[in-house]
C-alpha cells in the first residue's frame, strides 16, 4: 500500500499534515485545501490578509480542478520556480 503525506509548514513552526492512501492527486489535494482553509479559519478569521500560499509546481497543484478550489476559497497563493529540493521549505 501506499501512503502519501501533504504538508504545510508555517513561518511559526506549525504544520498541517494529511496523510492518505495512493498517489497524491487534484482530489486529494483539493479535499486538503479544504481542510487547511477550515482549520486556519479556526486559528484566525483574517489569516487570509497575513498568508501566502507557496506551491511548487506539481501538476495536481496546477490542475483546472486545484485552481477553481484555490478561487472558490479565496487562498493567497503563489507558485514557485520550477521544483528543486533546495528551494522547497516543506522539504526540510
Amino acid at each position: 500500500m501506499r501512503v502519501t503525506l501533504i504538508a504545510a509548514i508555517d513561518n511559526r513552526g506549525a504544520t498541517y499534515l494529511s496523510v492518505a492512501t495512493g498517489n497524491t492527486d487534484s482530489d486529494t489535494f483539493v479535499a486538503y485545501l479544504y481542510h487547511l482553509a477550515a482549520a486556519l479559519d479556526r486559528e484566525a478569521d483574517d489569516w487570509r490578509k497575513e498568508t501566502l500560499i507557496l506551491l511548487d509546481n506539481a501538476p495536481y497543484h496546477k490542475s483546472t480542478q486545484t485552481r477553481a478550489a484555490i478561487k472558490k476559497l479565496g487562498l493567497p497563493v503563489i507558485f514557485s520556480g520550477p521544483y528543486s529540493y533546495e528551494s522547497a521549505p516543506v522539504e526540510t
